[in-house]
């Protein structure tokens, strides 16, 4: 998995809680309880995460088949719905 900040391109140092790929795969996990997904989320398929910033405050888990999922706790309210419909399209 990468992560990238979305604004720069560059890799997120590892160093801040975003850099680290457990916290994106706890986060894959939270999406799919929130919307009572039976299945176990597929964190190994994670290709990579774009972290935003204040002119795009909005991080988006991007799946190796190209699914992309946005951070539900730390991105806009209309996160949940866009998700929503990436389920409902499954």
């Amino acid at each position: 998995m990468k992560i990238f900040s979305r604004c720069t391109g560059e890799i997120f140092p590892e160093k801040y809680e975003w850099g680290k790929e457990e916290y994106w795969k706890d986060r894959l996990c939270e999406i799919y309880r929130n919307h009572g997904v039976k299945t176990l989320a597929p964190t190994e398929e994670i290709k990579m995460v774009l972290i935003g910033d204040s002119s795009y405050p909005a991080n988006i888990i991007i799946m190796k088949d190209g699914t992309e999922f946005y951070d539900e706790l730390n991105s806009p309210k209309w996160a949940y719905e866009v998700n929503q419909e990436v389920f409902n399209n499954k």
